[in-house]
């Protein structure tokens, strides 16, 4: 089983068990790799980050602070909440309540912080890579002890400043970040209970994702209708035009043209997008996307996203051609293209 999960993944998982506290364990293969797939979602948050790092030659020290947004703030709170809970444990020699705080923090960093800033790293944000690279090498001195490995990997590769991690003093926690960001931690769980509905509600009427919906009404919530600027996280996590307050939670799937036809670009910018890992183009590589279609409407809505589909797809032009054998089809579309 080491061999198969490696000895952090092991470390990970007795470590979160009862078996700390003395009890039986029948040992589970399978809760084994799922703490074996956390890791690898923790390392893939820091491949990401090193990938847009890298495309935008980005610098520490080069962001500002005045341009963090609240998602920023808010992972860097739940980050020294994450501590806290964290080194309460230790303290207690309690290593079930200590490793238990791991999970939850490496889940919020990469299903929703990063998710959430996608469009910001590709556009090579400064405040928002600065953001990364700061909550991925703290939370990687805080964790070391148990992540030894994993620690050392990560604070190897994001410019830790002393020979290995295991030198390093051990983070206190900011309590002034964690006060500071008490109330959007909890308020941001809230607007993540609503998305929850808000898709499971999309799922029932069949509507994907990509389909942008006229609103969103949400029942009560005073502290989530007080905060504009989570009302937009929420927003955009929706995919709608208007988030409202009402007596009910409830999504409006009534279509308009102007909204089936910014449903069906974003479905063309994620082909595209999928067009380039294909053809063998690196994050950030500039291409010129050449097409040909016989769709008039198609034609049109690349003509009216032409330039939305540049900064999307990373293309330096797009360029209606004439039919050639050398082009190939795109899935799902009467298009077919070629990249120059």
């Amino acid at each position: 089983t080491i061999e198969k999960y490696g000895a952090e993944s092991l470390r990970l998982y007795f470590m979160s068990s009862k078996i700390m506290v003395g009890e039986d364990l029948a040992i589970s293969e399978e809760d084994i790799r799922e703490q074996s797939r956390l890791l690898n979602v923790f390392h893939n948050s820091l491949k990401y980050f090193l990938t847009y790092a890298g495309v935008a030659a980005w610098q520490a020290g080069k962001e500002s602070a005045s341009k963090k947004t609240v998602l920023d703030l808010w992972i860097e709170a739940r980050l020294e909440e994450a501590i806290k809970e964290y080194v309460e444990g230790l303290d207690k020699f309690d290593f079930q309540v200590s490793t238990k705080a791991i999970r939850p923090f490496i889940e919020d960093l990469s299903t929703w912080y990063i998710r959430r800033s996608r469009d910001r790293f590709v556009e090579g944000d400064t405040s928002a890579l600065g953001t990364l690279g700061k909550v991925l090498l703290r939370s990687a001195i805080a964790f070391a002890p148990t992540l030894p490995f994993t620690s050392e990997y990560f604070y190897s590769l994001l410019g830790g400043q002393k020979e290995s991690v295991h030198l390093e003093d051990y983070p206190e926690v900011e309590i002034s970040v964690l006060k500071q960001g008490k109330e959007t931690i909890q308020v941001m769980r809230t607007v993540r209970e609503v998305a929850s509905v808000a898709h499971m509600q999309r799922a029932e009427a069949k509507m994907p994702l990509r389909q942008p919906l006229p609103s969103l009404t949400v029942a009560g919530s005073p502290e989530l209708a007080k905060r504009e600027d989570l009302i937009e996280v929420l927003r955009d996590e929706v995919n709608v035009e208007r988030v409202e307050f009402g007596k009910a939670t409830k999504i409006d799937t009534e279509l308009t043209p102007e909204l089936i036809m910014e449903g069906r670009y974003r479905d063309l910018a994620r082909k595209l997008q999928e067009a380039r890992k294909k053809a063998g183009l690196k994050v950030g590589e500039m291409a010129s996307f050449q097409y040909f279609t016989r769709d008039d409407d198609l034609r049109e809505l690349i003509e009216k996203y032409a330039s939305d589909l540049a900064k999307t797809a990373t293309l330096r032009s797009i360029e209606p051609v004439a039919d050639s054998p050398d082009l190939t089809k795109l899935d799902g579309e009467e298009l077919a293209y070629r990249f120059r």
